[in-house]
């Protein structure tokens, strides 16, 4: 779809978005835990809530979805679908859906990428 002279900068606007939504993310986090907090229990509250719960699992779904979409094509072996979708998963946990919607694409702009000629 694009030429292999433009994936570096895609590749680059991606790292930056998932870069950016994980300062957020992680900003946000902090700063509602350490509002809110008088001990350990309140600042693991404030850092699990329960209304990103469902836009957290969708994105994940999609998230796995496209990691087992490129596997089920050929475009990637079982064993690197499987790593990427445990740092998706984890990723998004630590670094927030956006950050990990960002960084699979990312990944699967390199993937695309590399089966151009």
């Amino acid at each position: 779809m694009y030429d292999k002279a433009e994936v570096p900068a895609l590749c680059s606007a991606y790292a930056f978005a998932c870069g950016t939504s994980a300062l957020i993310h992680v900003g946000r986090r902090l700063a509602s835990a350490l509002s809110r907090s008088t001990g350990a229990g309140d600042v693991i509250s404030a850092l699990v809530t329960g209304d990103e719960l469902v836009p957290s699992v969708s994105f994940l779904v999609y998230i796995l979805y496209t990691i087992w979409d490129l596997g089920a094509l050929g475009y990637v072996a079982s064993a690197q679908a499987w790593k990427v979708a445990l740092c998706a998963i984890v990723g998004q946990v630590i670094l927030g859906p956006g950050a990990a919607y960002a960084g699979l694409w990312w990944w699967r702009e390199n993937v695309l990428a590399d089966l151009a000629q």
